[in-house]
């Protein structure tokens, strides 16, 4: 029995699906267990799929991974050596490489997942607590997991990050590429989160190195 369990949070949104559905079979190759978590109420949110996900799973060594990010399987090979030699937690990845709906559905065509030329979309750097996460149960446990209160697009990630930065322990980020494949976006607002998600991520940000703060913010979910 393997010690990992990769959690995946899957919306039911068609092209995302597509994407998970491609990657799913390099990820069965590696012998992970694989918990596959939806949120299904009206409106999204990642805390919901994720924190029963985990819950359901057995794995001491967690792989939390959007289902619509491609990166080499040894990068996250990588990362879980990375815990077993001090590390609190880790983002494997740097630049994140957005594909175009063209690039993703080339991408897609090939039989098993390729490393795509990073030339083919425009790119940005991953946000520390999104994308992938790599941590221990007990680091994901100490931050009572991702924040349901988050719903639709935006901070829930970050504020996640904050988190395991202040009460587990900083951070080691490794300078892997990931590609993301195209969906349609989740809503937005004016290209901003919705102001409720803006304000709750506020406090994890005020909250940032101080954990007797952070530890409440957390414990109010």
């Amino acid at each position: 029995m393997t010690d990992v369990s990769l959690i995946v949070p899957v919306s039911g949104e068609p092209e995302r699906e597509r994407a998970w559905d491609w990657l799913r079979p390099s990820y069965e190759a590696t012998g992970w267990e694989i918990v596959e978590c939806p949120d299904t109420a009206t409106e999204w949110s990642k805390g919901r799929a994720v924190n029963p996900g985990v819950a359901m799973s057995s794995g001491n060594r967690l792989i939390i991974a959007d289902a619509d990010l491609y990166i080499d399987l040894d990068v996250l090979g990588c990362a879980l050596d990375l815990l077993g030699n001090g590390a609190a937690w880790v983002v494997p990845h740097k630049t994140v490489y957005r594909l175009a709906p063209r690039a993703t559905r080339a991408l897609r065509a090939m039989p098993e997942p390729p490393l795509p030329s990073p030339t083919i979309s425009r790119h940005h750097l991953g946000p520390v607590g999104g994308g992938f996460v790599v941590c221990t149960r007990s680091a994901f446990d100490e931050v009572h997991g991702i924040d349901p209160r988050f719903t639709g697009w935006g901070g829930e990630d970050i504020s996640f990050g904050w988190a395991l930065d202040t009460l587990v322990g900083k951070h080691t980020r490794l300078d892997a590429p990931t590609w993301h494949m195209h969906h349609p976006p989740m809503q937005r607002f004016a290209g901003r989160a919705s102001p409720e998600n803006e304000w709750l991520a506020g406090r994890y940000a005020d909250a940032r190195g101080e954990p007797v703060a952070m530890r409440a913010i957390c414990e109010e979910h």
